[in-house]
This record gives C-alpha cells, sequence and structure tokens, in this order.
C-alpha cells in the first residue's frame, strides 16, 4: 500500500511541474514568439519555436539523456549554445568531462545553488 501513495504523491508534484510549464508554454504560444513558419507549407499553424517541457519524452524516454532533454527545454538549448559549446570551442572543437562539469555548474547556479 506504501508505494501506491508514493506513486500518487510522486505523480501529484509531476503534474504540478509539468501544470506550470504548460501554462507557460500557452503564454508564449498566445504572445505569438512560439510562431515558426513551417517549411513544409503544411496548412496547419505551427508555434514550436519556443517551447519549455515535452511531457512524452520524459516519461518514457529511453535513457537519461533523452528525459532530460525533453526538461526546461530553453534553458538546456541555452546552456548548450552558450556555455559548452563556447567551451569546448577553446578546447579544439571537442567537448570534454571538463567542459561538461563546468556547464552543470552553470545550471546548478543558475537553479540557485547553496554549497553551505
Amino acid at each position: 500500500m506504501q508505494i501506491w501513495g508514493f506513486y500518487l504523491t510522486q505523480f501529484y508534484f509531476k503534474f504540478v511541474y509539468y501544470f506550470v510549464f504548460a501554462l507557460n508554454d500557452s503564454c508564449v504560444i498566445a504572445s505569438g514568439l512560439a510562431w515558426n513558419p513551417n517549411p513544409r507549407r503544411s496548412k496547419l499553424p505551427n508555434f514550436t519555436k519556443i517551447k519549455n517541457i515535452d511531457e512524452w519524452l520524459i516519461d518514457f524516454g529511453y535513457n537519461v539523456r533523452f528525459q532530460t532533454a525533453g526538461w526546461n527545454m530553453s534553458i538546456s538549448v541555452w546552456l548548450k549554445r552558450y556555455v559548452l559549446k563556447r567551451l569546448a570551442k577553446n578546447n579544439g572543437g571537442k567537448a570534454g568531462p571538463k567542459e561538461f562539469i563546468i556547464t552543470f555548474m552553470v545550471s546548478a547556479f543558475w537553479h540557485g545553488f547553496y554549497p553551505c
């Protein structure tokens, strides 16, 4: 019975985060900032230019890399573009463990890292 309580609690907290991210995405779509002209000339509107969360990828991604790629996507793109790739450029274009650790440290400070 305890496992079901844990499962329901985890589902509730995950749903709260999903709701906030979906609300954020809907505000960006309503403002028009997420408009992405479809290169295939489809008649369907495409509002995927700015997207923060991919719930399907988080829940059903087959490894941790894909699961984390679906969470807070705009921040992940920013960290990759402006931190990791710049550090890799200084290392001959290849990102190694040092560059990944520094990128994770920038992410930790971004989210509010308090060491002591």
